[in-house]
Formats: structure tokens, sequence, C-alpha cells
């Protein structure tokens, strides 16, 4: 990549990284852990570039103001909606010191009850759950893989997908790196040009979703989200809304939010 090359890349970068996170010192906090759960802790230093958060259990971490999804105060969101990336607080949490795991909200069950209730589907081995409003914290908004924080899929060398956040850029020579801490565990970076190698993990709108798309998705018993093509579009936009042919030799129907659309590879046009 060239000079002029490399400018246009950061200058892009810095556009669609957006504000850095404001944090005052002594407030209370949810804070990711390095397993991508979600803790109390209290802002007890301010520095330059970053910011400390010690723990209820004592343990502390230091997160860069760039990342997107470092904390997030503890508050009931006034509502939340189909697709939305939460915090649900953990089961076995509850009445001890309070855990949150990350999910989606993929059913809504407040219609007829005193309570809003929602259907998530945990990050955590694809559980599914329900939660009451209050017990859930929607997740700080996000919008490239390039973002510090960005909830991603991350290419393996199993060519499975595997569930991570974005924990830094670097370069290498002219060559941009995106490293990628992963759930399980682990890192993997990957080069800012392979655009197939990280996928941001937002659930696709139904109308950017057709038939032989490159997609990955979930399997059971997999932990990780394996490549395939869709084959086809369902009538029904929420639940088995998709039929999935996986490369592994697999077919599924799949929900809604079980599927990631692969970029399609980028193609130049040159005239004489």
């Amino acid at each position: 990549m060239d000079f002029v090359g490399r400018c246009f890349l950061v200058l892009s970068l810095l556009l669609v990284a957006g504000a850095n996170i404001f944090v005052p010192k002594g407030k209370r906090v949810l804070a990711r852990m390095p397993d991508s759960t979600y803790s109390h802790g209290n802002v007890t230093e301010k520095k330059e570039t970053t910011f400390l958060i010690t723990f209820d259990s004592g343990d502390q971490i230091e997160y860069s103001y760039e990342d997107k999804t470092a904390v997030l105060y503890d508050t009931t969101p006034a509502w939340v909606s189909l697709g939305d990336h939460v915090l649900a607080m953990s089961m076995m949490a509850k009445g001890i010191e309070q855990q949150y795991l990350v999910g989606f909200v993929s059913g809504d069950f407040c219609q007829g009850r005193d309570k809003d209730r929602y259907e998530i589907t945990l990050d955590e081995s694809h559980n599914v759950k329900n939660y009451t409003l209050d017990e859930l914290r929607k997740l700080p908004f996000f919008s490239s893989i390039s973002q510090v924080g960005a909830r991603v899929f991350a290419r393996g060398n199993d060519n499975f997908y595997h569930r991570g956040f974005v924990k830094g850029t670097s370069y290498h020579g002219n060559t941009l790196y995106i490293h990628v801490q992963l759930n399980q565990s682990g890192s993997i970076s990957h080069q800012a040009s392979d655009e197939r190698a990280i996928i941001l993990d937002v659930i696709p709108l139904y109308s950017h979703v057709h038939a032989t798309q490159r997609v990955i998705g979930y399997y059971p018993g997999y932990s990780s989200y394996l490549p395939g093509m869709l084959v086809r579009r369902n009538a029904g936009c929420w639940k088995s809304a998709y039929h999935v042919r996986f490369d592994m030799g697999g077919q599924r129907e799949q929900d809604f939010n079980e599927i990631r659309i692969i970029p399609p590879p980028v193609k130049f046009l040159f005239f004489p």
C-alpha cells in the first residue's frame, strides 16, 4: 500500500471510530472481563489514554478510551428490540456477585404480561433463556471491525469463525492488522485487507439476505459459526427464516439471529 493509500485508510478508520467513551472517576459501571463476560466495578483512576476499573472482587483491568464495549453504565434500558445486542444477568449469579453475559434479543413475550419479558440467545453455548427488562443492559453500539471493542467473528485455522472482540490494530510495515481477543481464550490476527477474515457480529436485515450468498451460521454441537451457502429465504422472517447448506455437509433451518453474511470478494474493473 502506497503512502496516499495508507493515509486514506487511516482517515477512514478515524471517521468510523466516532467519539471515545466517557467514564467519570468514581462511576460504578459494568466492565468487560477477559472472557467477554461483564462484572461490576468502579472507575478508580484516569490517565491520558486509558482508565482503570477496580472490580468488586478486587481485580483491576486497564482499558482504552477507544474501546467501544469496555464498559457501560449499570442502568435498565427503556426498551429493547428484536435483534438488539444486550447483556443478560447470569442466572447463576443472582444474589451473589452479579455477572452479565453477552447475547441477542431473539424473542419478545411482553404481550399480555405485567412485566416486559424477552427471549435472549446467549453467545455462551447458544443457550436460550427468558429475561425481564430489568435483567438486561444494552451493549454500546459499534459499526466497524476496525473499532476497538467491536464484537466480531474471526476466521481460525480450521476455517470456522470464532466469537470475540477487537482488542487493537497495528501496522507491520505497511500492512494493517486487526487483533481479536476470542471468547474461548486466545487471540487471532488478520490483515485488514482480508475482508472475509473478520465479520462484524451484527444480525443482517432480512431484506439484505438472498439465496446463494456465502454466510456463516450456528450449527448444534459447535461453539464456532460454520461457513456455508444460503439456499433459500423462507416466508417467516424470524423463526426458521433461512435454509443454509454448510460446507461440512450439514443443512439446517436458521432463525433470523443465527447467520451472518460473509462479504463478497471485491472485484475491480480495469479499462484500457
